[in-house]
């Protein structure tokens, strides 16, 4: 049973590296943006962000209030 679970682990360990492997190699080829915003735009992005976050914050508020049955 030990050597099964061996071989199994040794499996994972494989198809976790390549994988793991890949997902590193996608982030460092776009982990500098090519796009040149100025800076009206960087600003409306910071809103809408900001924005995501109240919503998603509001959301969450909701669903505990729900939860609570209030």
């Amino acid at each position: 049973m030990t050597r099964r679970f061996r071989i199994f682990a040794y499996q994972m360990e494989k198809i976790l590296k390549t994988r793991f492997s890949k997902i590193i190699e996608i982030n460092k080829k776009y982990s500098h943006p090519r796009l040149v915003v100025n800076k009206s735009t960087a600003f409306a992005l910071l809103m809408l962000r900001i924005y995501l976050l109240f919503l998603v914050g509001l959301l969450i508020f909701k669903f505990i209030l729900t939860a609570r049955g209030k």
